[in-house]
């Protein structure tokens, strides 16, 4: 058990530095959100890995489709309103996941900056950009990897993904750890390091949605 476990007990939210949070969104706001996605064709590009800083597309590796998230989508009519939600729920629990990782010298919480842990190391915060993916039946990020496997990607600190579907046989394998459960608005929170390898848990007849990104350092 990691000293986290010892100060504030056992999470049955997983550990091994997972943490997940059901109804991050609400099934309307997962609904909203893929509509969104289906509606905006034009934006829709084909599902790669990087080797470096080159994409590659590979369907044998990693076989998706894919809209890049920038902030200029929160200024859209359409896709700001179903954004919002996402950006909060993001913060909200991270605040949660901070706290849980985080030792501090004295008992105010609130005040008092890490001693060790997440809040006790440089600025950090969340990466603008981030993925919005649709898996079809049969498809998926199929090879282990994981966030950070190159100097392009080191400053990465977490990562985060939303499930906005349930999926009962395409939830995300760990190496180190069970199977995550793809629920609908579940926000799952893990480090990028080569410690926390995964993949996808290829469905047969489901398509599944989700969003994801990172922290990184500042």
């Amino acid at each position: 058990m990691s000293i986290f476990n010892n100060i504030f007990g056992k999470n049955n939210n997983v550990d091994n530095y997972i943490q997940y949070y059901d109804k991050a969104l609400s099934g309307i706001q997962c609904k909203s959100l893929i509509d969104c996605f289906e509606s905006s064709e034009a934006f829709q590009v084909p599902g790669g890995h990087y080797h470096g800083s080159e994409k590659l597309i590979a369907p044998e590796v990693k076989e998706s489709t894919e809209i890049y998230i920038s902030p200029e989508f929160g200024e859209d009519k359409v896709w700001g309103p179903c954004l919002k939600p996402v950006l909060i729920a993001l913060s909200d629990s991270m605040k949660k996941y901070v706290k849980r990782y985080s030792l501090y010298d004295g008992e105010d919480l609130d005040n008092l900056r890490g001693a060790a842990g997440l809040d006790g190391i440089s600025q950090w915060g969340m990466e603008p950009n981030f993925n919005f993916q649709r898996f079809k039946p049969n498809q998926g990020y199929k090879k282990w990897h994981c966030e950070t496997s190159n100097v392009e990607s080191s400053p990465r600190v977490l990562v985060w993904m939303i499930y906005l579907n349930d999926v009962p046989d395409g939830g995300t394998d760990f190496l180190n750890n069970d199977t995550m459960e793809a629920i609908e608005g579940r926000l799952v929170i893990w480090p990028p390091y080569w410690t926390h390898f995964h993949k996808s848990q290829v469905s047969k007849k489901t398509t599944k949605y989700i969003l994801t990104g990172w922290f990184r350092y500042l």
